[in-house]
This record gives C-alpha cells, sequence and structure tokens, in this order.
C-alpha cells in the first residue's frame, strides 16, 4: 500500500496484475476440510502470525514460504496459482523496461524463478 500511495503522489501509472473475481476464485478452490482445520486453531492464530512476521522482518523467504503458518490465503495451491496469474501479468511490462512490480512477500521466490528462467535478471536490495 505504501509503494501505491508513493505511485499516485508521483503521478506514476499504477496496474494491478489481478482482480478481485480472480483473488476469489482462488481462494474458492481450497477444500471444505482445510477450511474447516484452519477454523479449529483458531487459538493459535495470534502465534503463527507472529512467526509470519518474524520470518518477513528476517527476510527469509525460504523459511517464511516453509514455516508452519497455515492460513489459508498462504496455502501452496493459493499461493503457486496467483504466482502464475501474477508472473503472466507483469512479464510483458517488464520486457517494455522502466518497470517496478510490487508482489507480497511470499510470491517472491517462486516469481524471480519464473524471471530467471525466462532469462531476467533480478537483484535483491
Amino acid at each position: 500500500m505504501e509503494a501505491y500511495g508513493v505511485a499516485c503522489r508521483m503521478a506514476k501509472k499504477v496496474i494491478f496484475l489481478e482482480t478481485i473475481e480472480e483473488q476469489i476464485d482462488v481462494l474458492e478452490r481450497i477444500s471444505h476440510k482445510k477450511i474447516i482445520d484452519f477454523l479449529g486453531w483458531i487459538d493459535r492464530w495470534g502465534e503463527y502470525a507472529q512467526e509470519y512476521a518474524a520470518c518477513y522482518l528476517d527476510g527469509d523467504l525460504k523459511r517464511l514460504k516453509s514455516s508452519r503458518v497455515g492460513f489459508l490465503s498462504r496455502d501452496s495451491s493459493v499461493i503457486d496459482r496467483r504466482d502464475t496469474i501474477l508472473y503472466e501479468r507483469m512479464v510483458a511490462y517488464l520486457e517494455k523496461g522502466n518497470t517496478l512490480a510490487f508482489v507480497g512477500a511470499p510470491h517472491i521466490q517462486s516469481i524471480r524463478d519464473m524471471l530467471h528462467a525466462d532469462g531476467f535478471r533480478t537483484t535483491t536490495c
């Protein structure tokens, strides 16, 4: 959201890489069993959120993706499908150059791998 605000203040063109409908479609693919299991450990959500935040703040993307944080929106079926959508939408703009793409932390490693497979170079700040 911070990057979005900066881009708007700078009058930069902002393109969203997926629609709300696409996000909902991906989430609707989660099995009812996983949803019920998720609701069954509501008393541990705070602990899992803290673990996720620690991975995020450490910048440890591998640990972030493999941590026991089991929030449904971070399920591999959700992340993998969204990675594909995000990558397919951004690659045309990246090929044109002068483009900056922002994605959530759980998507970085996979999208970086896709970029490298297609011959792009990436840097880490």
